[in-house]
């Protein structure tokens, strides 16, 4: 949206101006772009595929096209009009869903696991492990991210942890063996305690593998009360086993 924003002025002047503005209106997010430029042409055609009103070679037709239809999967909407005084400017509105505290019974109360875990979250996506590390960290969690094996094995060879939630790719291809491999010669206590993320479900041979190992799969994008969830279940059965121990 800011590129589209930047092209639309650079056509119209050297230099100009954009506004972001964001809030929420009820159960609905929203963010607005507003630029400087000479507005859109057509907005009944603006999100149609390999519509563009770029030079030939500038532009594809299809950034607008893709956001509508990455907005519009996540359940939002996006509109466009022109402002006279200024340019084009774009409207997105999405669903606003708090992360429920499936952990909490009461207000203050500890996550299920009776502890504030320590978490290694290893992504090579920032906003994975901005929204992720989010919601673990409102539950009081500490989390620690990697974004790539060689960070995650420099945390995990100076620090203990009690849980780590892995993506496949980065931890080793689609098989994502690496980040196990090392747990469980070094760390085989925590190599119980591995939750994989994946944005393609494991398929052939290393699907097989990855899902017989009885590991959860957090299939991007998923639900932040199924990764509570997933949380809290191996957690938990790492308290109980260390109490029957």
């Amino acid at each position: 949206m800011v590129n589209n924003a930047v092209d639309a002025i650079l056509e119209h002047s050297a230099e100009g101006d954009l506004w972001v503005r964001t809030g929420i209106n009820g159960d609905r997010l929203f963010i607005e772009f507003t630029d400087s430029g000479p507005g859109v042409k057509d907005a009944s055609r603006v999100f149609d595929p390999f519509y563009t009103t770029k030079p030939v070679g500038k532009g594809t037709g299809l950034g607008l096209s893709i956001c509508y239809g990455i907005i519009t999967e996540h359940g939002g909407i996006i509109r466009v009009k022109n402002i006279p005084t200024r340019g084009a400017s774009f409207t997105i509105e999405l669903p606003h869903q708090p992360v429920p505290a499936l952990s909490l019974s009461t207000a203050g109360q500890k996550p299920a696991s009776g502890k504030d875990a320590r978490i290694l979250l290893v992504d090579h996506d920032d906003s994975v492990l901005e929204a992720v590390g989010t919601i673990l960290r409102r539950l009081n969690h500490r989390v620690h991210t990697a974004r790539d094996m060689r960070e995650a094995l420099a945390f995990l060879e100076k620090m203990g942890f009690d849980l780590v939630i892995a993506d496949l790719q980065v931890c080793a291809g689609s098989s994502g063996s690496g980040i196990s491999e090392w747990l469980a010669q070094h760390r085989p206590a925590l190599n119980r305690r591995l939750i994989w993320m994946c944005a393609l479900a494991p398929s052939g041979g290393a699907g097989e593998k990855i899902t017989g190992d009885g590991r959860p799969i957090l299939q991007k994008p998923f639900k932040a009360s199924d990764l509570l969830a997933a949380v809290d279940d191996l957690l938990l059965n790492n308290v109980q086993a260390a109490a029957i121990d």
